[in-house]
């Protein structure tokens, strides 16, 4: 995947090496305790669905659910749509 990188440790002129992600894990935004394992294994990156794994009529809540958790632990995030 294009443009997914992240910064590694800095070299001894205080510059960043960029790593690409090796790992995605993705999973249902309206299932709480598979977010809370994927949030919880050692992946580069974790995606949680808000559109196709999750019906219609939980969309907006699983929204919700989702900005509530993450700001819990301390994280700025938004979101479109």
């Amino acid at each position: 995947m294009m443009g997914a990188m992240k910064a590694c440790g800095a070299d001894r002129y205080g510059r960043r090496a960029i790593q690409p992600f090796r790992s995605f894990l993705f999973a249902p935004g309206n299932h709480a305790r598979r977010v809370e394992k994927a949030l919880s294994l050692d992946a580069d990156a974790v995606i949680l669905d808000l559109e196709d794994a999750v019906a219609t009529a939980e969309k907006r809540a699983t929204r919700d659910a989702v900005i509530r958790r993450w700001r819990a632990r301390g994280v700025r995030c938004c979101m479109s749509g």
